[in-house]
């Protein structure tokens, strides 16, 4: 499975003193949010991640299970 790049965490964008916001920047927000919805799209459309659980689990529970082994059998 080809898993695309994210998208850059702009490291020189945290660098002190500089003259914009940084990481702040609406601009930059912006562009970093679709990149990373664009990444997560490609991810969750593939026909082999579609099925997982722990996608599934990482884009909709409000918790996650830190423990969550996919293999691990829970006796409910």
């Amino acid at each position: 499975v080809v898993v695309p790049p994210l998208p850059g965490k702009a490291l020189f964008r945290q660098l002190p003193f500089r003259g914009d916001e940084g990481i702040f920047d609406d601009s930059f927000i912006e562009e970093r949010k679709q990149g990373l919805e664009q990444f997560i799209n490609k991810v969750a459309g593939h026909p082999l991640a579609q099925n997982e659980r722990c996608l599934h689990m990482f884009l909709q529970d409000e918790h996650i299970d830190k423990n969550y082994t996919p293999s691990k059998i829970r006796n409910a």
